[in-house]
């Protein structure tokens, strides 16, 4: 089922047209860890300046959950390429059948419009120059899928979530949305 190939009428191997797998690039994920160390690199800048300040002002200690927020972003930047990184996704456009492997070797194989009960999409409060986190969480009858929003950068996986985009959602935000 994985990695259907089609061969055209010169006998070369083309890619199903069916089945795409859903991935990050490496050159799309080091734009994203680039803009976000920025904002990191901001926020230990601003921490730096804040304790200076206080020694003087302590005023200035209004600004601290900024700048450990911007720090944060970090952690939540980590969070989502381990969670990226540790799953192969595939998804069928004409049956709408996804199929996820992990690294452990666990593989769920399930229908988008049958399968699924409900539809979560947990986001942050804000985008950080311009990367916004978050992810889809799909309940199914014994577990939990996720699928970071790391994904939705890839311009080659709009198909899957254009159609996620369809269903009907219950949409949480969180200032650290961690998987």
């Amino acid at each position: 089922m994985f990695g259907t190939q089609i061969r055209n009428n010169y006998g070369k191997i083309q890619p199903s047209l069916r089945i795409i797998e859903i991935t990050a690039p490496a050159n799309i994920l080091k734009a994203i860890v680039q803009k976000t160390l920025f904002s990191v690199f901001t926020g230990i800048l601003l921490l730096v300046i804040i304790l200076v300040l206080a020694t003087k002002f302590k005023i200035a200690l209004i600004m601290l959950p900024i700048s450990l927020y911007l720090i944060g972003q970090f952690l939540v930047l980590n969070n989502h390429i381990r969670h990226t990184r540790n799953q192969r996704i595939f998804y069928d456009k004409i049956n709408d059948d996804l199929t996820i492997e992990s690294l452990e070797g666990n593989r769920i194989v399930f229908n988008l419009i049958t399968d699924v009960k409900a539809y979560k999409e947990i986001k942050s409060v804000q985008k950080n120059n311009g990367i916004l986190f978050g992810y889809y969480e799909m309940i199914l009858a014994k577990q939990k899928i996720t699928i970071s929003y790391l994904l939705k950068e890839n311009a080659e996986n709009k198909t899957l979530f254009d159609k996620l985009a369809h269903f009907p959602t219950e949409v949480e935000t969180k200032l650290f949305p961690v998987i």
